[in-house]
């Protein structure tokens, strides 16, 4: 079983230089030239085109849910038995005034799932590595009719369950992947989400193990 690191909001004076302290190590741990890190021996691509308070999108994929993630619907909040809860201003609300937009998409900072920016870059090198925890599951996913390789890169053992999700993207010919880009990364805490990744996993192996 993997050791991971949680970054604990209690030592910081606020919510904004939790932010910031987050961001600074997933700069260090994915831009940094010397700490960057690969997967699966391809480039780890992070989209810097759009910024939100000079941070990537993709950080905020991160660090921050959807209005459709729609965490209303739980009995108890994400964060109920962590450190985070109480001190969370939002208490998983997306309302006019607290939200940003990403692609017309209205989005919620998340301080639970920014607590977990060491898992990203720990759970990649584990992969690297080979470990026994880590399931790989190739999917797709559908927009607007347009249907796009999706990968989902999942760390699961007795204490965690933690999703990052990659989209590869191809050389002209579609004969190689060139590298992989970052689109998101989160714990996985409702029973429907553990379900849906079980059932991915053992139809998948299932489907491998036919093969041969």
């Amino acid at each position: 079983m993997a050791e991971f690191e949680l970054i604990n909001i209690t030592e910081y004076d606020n919510s904004d230089t939790f932010i910031e302290a987050v961001y600074a190590i997933f700069q260090l741990r994915f831009r940094n030239s010397d700490r960057r890190i690969t997967f699966k021996n391809k480039q780890i691509f992070i989209d810097y085109t759009e910024l939100y308070q000079d941070k990537s999108i993709t950080f905020w994929h991160i660090a921050s849910f959807e209005g459709n993630d729609n965490y209303d619907k739980y009995t108890q909040y994400p964060c109920e038995n962590t450190f985070n809860k109480g001190t969370c201003e939002h208490k998983c609300k997306i309302v006019d005034g607290n939200c940003f937009y990403i692609k017309n998409t209205p989005r919620i900072a998340c301080l639970y799932r920014a607590s977990y920016i060491n898992f990203v870059y720990d759970i990649i090198k584990l992969s690297n590595d080979g470990n026994s925890n880590i399931q790989i599951i190739n999917t797709e996913r559908t927009v607007r009719k347009k249907k796009t390789k999706r990968l989902v890169l999942r760390y699961k053992d007795k204490n965690y369950d933690y999703a990052i999700i990659f989209e590869p993207k191809y050389n002209e010919s579609k004969s190689d992947i060139l590298r992989y880009k970052l689109i998101t990364a989160y714990p996985i805490f409702s029973k429907d989400d553990i379900e849906e990744l079980d059932r991915m996993w053992k139809d998948q192996q299932f489907k491998k193990e036919s093969r041969r």
